[in-house]
């Protein structure tokens, strides 16, 4: 996300990053999941980078299970994709870069957690 951010430059990222907008649905875990991806394809997209954003979207498939157990362990997560989707518009790049390096920082230092409840939960 630091390179797509990068090369759309702070005065491209003008707008909301998730695909509908202020009417993004963050209700279920499934439309959680589902709107992460594709902010975060979107945000590739705009980087004209069709490496990265071949890179973005295998990675979003790879971690749709477990962004799934992330919404069951933590109740703000459809809230750190509305702070994004306001950095985006409001802020230079550089918080929006800011906001999400906490989102991932907060994902690897639960990566064992977040893995052991996943094996709890294809184990039951």
């Amino acid at each position: 996300m630091r390179m797509a951010i990068k090369a759309i430059g702070p005065k491209a990222l003008r707008e909301p990053v998730a695909p509908e907008g202020w009417l993004t649905d963050y209700s279920t875990p499934d439309r959680i999941v589902a709107t992460a991806e594709r902010m975060f394809l979107t945000l590739a997209n705009r980087s004209s980078s069709n490496e990265l954003v071949a890179a973005v979207a295998n990675a979003g498939e790879r971690l749709r299970t477990i962004r799934l157990v992330e919404t069951e362990r933590w109740s703000d997560c459809g809230d750190e994709l509305v702070s994004a989707n306001v950095l985006a518009r409001f802020e230079p790049g550089s918080r929006l870069l800011e906001a999400l390096w906490n989102y991932h920082r907060r994902r690897i230092r639960a990566a064992n957690m977040l893995s052991e409840s996943l094996k709890s939960r294809l184990q039951s």
